[in-house]
């Protein structure tokens, strides 16, 4: 991803955080027991061997790699991390020690009714996801690629219709660690269109590739 735009001023949020244990999770399919908490919201999922994207509708996940889409056991058999978001809330899923998946889930908003909700200092950025889009899958699906590699399918409502990019969201916690200044968690807010404008910005350097640690990672 690259860059185009990070908030000038820092701004603070109440937020809530809670630490998903493996001793939690003990479904088979942790990917399905988590979405169960949204009742809209997308995905992004690495796999030992892919990136893939999809949507969760009345918590229920369909994630579409290029063969097609994806079954549960198949997702949770090659799952590295993934997060599941929308603008409100993220659960973040790894494979902790002894390959056992475990995870957080942290939510933004006045309204939490929780006692541990705290006023977080946070930065928001704006990056465009590599690719442009290649052409329209059956629905509600389109392939992005960029010639260098990138390659997958993504929901067709992230991509804009002229510029056929995509906007990442990112938001940045920021903590002190032995009295430091520094980023203690980050989570994906929301995916949209890319208008003319941000597009053209993306065209005129260099694009970093998703996951690559070149530019702010998903």
């Amino acid at each position: 991803m690259k860059t185009i735009s990070e908030s000038k001023m820092l701004k603070q949020v109440s937020t809530h955080v809670v630490q998903v244990p493996p001793s939690s999770l003990e479904s088979e399919h942790p990917l399905m027991e988590m979405a169960r908490s949204f009742d809209q919201g997308f995905i992004v999922a690495w796999l030992f061997h892919d990136l893939v994207f999809g949507t969760i509708t009345d918590g229920e996940i369909q994630v579409r790699s290029r063969s097609g889409l994806m079954d549960s056991k198949t997702l949770d058999h090659y799952l590295e991390r993934a997060r599941l978001f929308n603008q409100d809330k993220e659960c973040y899923l790894f494979r902790g020690q002894n390959q056992v998946i475990q995870g957080r889930i942290r939510e933004d908003g006045d309204e939490i009714n929780s006692p541990n909700v705290t006023k977080t200092t946070v930065k928001d950025v704006q990056a465009i996801l590599l690719g442009r889009r290649q052409a329209s899958l059956e629905d509600p699906w389109v392939r992005v690629g960029s010639g260098r590699g990138a390659d997958f399918v993504v929901p067709a409502q992230w991509v804009g219709t002229h510029s056929k990019r995509t906007v990442v969201h990112m938001r940045y916690y920021l903590g002190y660690v032995h009295h430091l200044a520094t980023i203690v968690d980050q989570r994906i807010v929301q995916m949209t269109p890319a208008n003319d404008g941000e597009a053209h910005a993306v065209d005129q350097g260099a694009e970093g590739s998703l996951g690559s640690g070149s530019t702010k990672e998903i």
